[in-house]
């Protein structure tokens, strides 16, 4: 019997007798290539048709000959050879010959293992940052949703924003200190604190319009078109929480108006004493609306940016929401609180213990010259921080004073590269927090829907 290598056109003969009836496996003495040769089908002579004479090609083998082969699965069989210095092709439409009763396997290519591993890796990096368990939203995806952060996109955008809108709060604090006034300062701080807020709204109305999507698709979104949409409806995204900052402002502007009074001589401590009672008051309002706030917050933003609503319409529409479902709300919230909480922990352990490493060797280097260059590293570089870190630790950076102009430019960088850091822990921290939100909101108004629907 004649036969011939697919893989390389070599050619071989072999008794017949020698070939068991369930064939048997050759390989080529060339490349290698495995060949399953089984014994040639009598041909029957048929009145009026016509066979091929050259090219015979042999039924789909059984399972027991394919498992026989091990990695060489698929070939194609002949029993003519091609014709001289002519390779034969494998068929690339298997498809068409089944459809007339014939079978033409062909080899799998080791690249379809390889397309295979690499889709399979790319099906899991489309789906990361999606944090959503399956077709539906359930409780446990709001522990999946710590998966949102691993996109770098949407930490990114967060920790960007804040971390410019951080520079423009120092800036107007500097241009504040330059009016020599406290009305003066005290406004620039205000202004900037707003700048800070709104723009770290609008970089969360981005991730969030971009979690959504993902979440409910089940795949990632170009993220131009989340930030088209914000940039499109600013007000949308910062209509309600606006209240709430509005009402805070006016309240702290009135703690602050009667701690003025009091610095009058005389009279001035007796009038603050007096009122204290009513300053107590406003400050405590001025706590409970950034505590609504929060509670709001959680949720605000996938309502708005699903729904389109205005600043009135919006908080009317979580208020009702939260009411509605107030225990199931309020145990969502306090599980992602906990997870939030934990999860700076984790991230603020890993930054401290960088630093510290950082540290050691750096005193190895570096020796006295690493005192200097933290010591010159400016407290208006950390913007709104300063408002939460005490005088005490102000105090650690101060100007050294005659280190030299090297240790002031490192001093400024090392703060810039330290206050980017702050900022992308704490957009990790952010966006997992709206990504929860988001799943919150689609699991309240599901058992809204059940509510009707019973």
């Amino acid at each position: 019997m004649r036969f011939f290598c697919p893989g390389c056109g070599a050619k071989y003969n072999k008794p017949e007798d020698e070939i068991p009836e369930g064939g048997t496996t050759v390989v080529c003495d060339e490349c290698g290539f495995k060949i399953l040769v089984k014994q040639p089908r009598r041909r029957q002579k048929l009145a009026g048709t016509s066979k091929p004479k050259k090219v015979d090609v042999e039924t789909a083998p059984s399972a027991e000959a394919r498992d026989s082969w091990g990695d060489a699965t698929e070939r194609v069989i002949r029993t003519e050879p091609p014709p001289k210095g002519q390779v034969p092709r494998l068929s690339e439409e298997p498809e068409e010959l089944e459809e007339k009763g014939k079978v033409v396997e062909t080899k799998k290519p080791r690249t379809k293992k390889r397309k295979a591993a690499s889709g399979k890796i790319l099906r899991y990096v489309d789906t990361l940052g999606t944090g959503r368990s399956g077709k539906s939203f359930r409780f446990r995806d709001l522990f999946f949703a710590l998966l949102v952060p691993l996109d770098y996109r949407k930490l990114v955008v967060v920790g960007t924003l804040m971390f410019v809108a951080s520079l423009m709060y120092a800036g107007l604090g500097y241009l504040g200190t330059l009016t020599k006034s406290t009305v003066g300062v005290t406004i620039s701080l205000v202004l900037g604190g707003v700048l800070f807020w709104a723009l770290t709204m609008l970089a969360l109305g981005i991730t969030t319009h971009l979690t959504d999507r993902e979440m409910t698709e089940g795949r990632r979104f170009k993220i131009l078109d989340s930030i088209k949409f914000v940039k499109a409806r600013p007000m949308t995204v910062l209509g309600t929480p606006l209240i709430f900052v509005a009402v805070f402002l006016l309240l702290s502007v009135g703690v602050t108006v009667l701690a003025l009074i009091g610095r009058i001589p005389h009279v001035g401590p007796l009038v603050y004493g007096l009122t204290f009672a009513g300053t107590f008051m406003l400050s405590l309002l001025a706590v409970l609306v950034c505590i609504m706030f929060g509670l709001l917050a959680f949720s605000y933003l996938p309502a708005v940016v699903r729904e389109g609503l205005g600043a009135v319409a919006g908080a009317k529409r979580i208020l009702d929401m939260v009411r509605s479902n107030l225990g199931w709300y309020m145990l969502n919230l306090l599980v992602v609180t906990l997870c939030s909480m934990v999860l700076f922990l984790l991230l603020q352990l890993a930054v401290s213990l960088a630093m510290a490493h950082l540290g050691w060797l750096g005193a190895k280097g570096m020796g006295a010259d690493l005192s200097r260059v933290f010591l010159e590293i400016p407290s208006g570089v950390f913007g709104v921080m300063i408002l939460a870190v005490p005088d005490t630790l102000l105090s650690l950076f101060a100007t050294a004073g005659e280190t030299g102009w090297q240790f002031g430019i490192a001093g400024w960088l090392v703060g810039l590269t330290l206050l980017l850091v702050f900022f992308l822990v704490l957009a990790f921290v952010l966006v997992y927090f709206s990504g929860a939100g988001v799943v919150n909101y689609h699991l309240l108004v599901a058992r809204e829907r059940k509510r009707k629907d019973g």
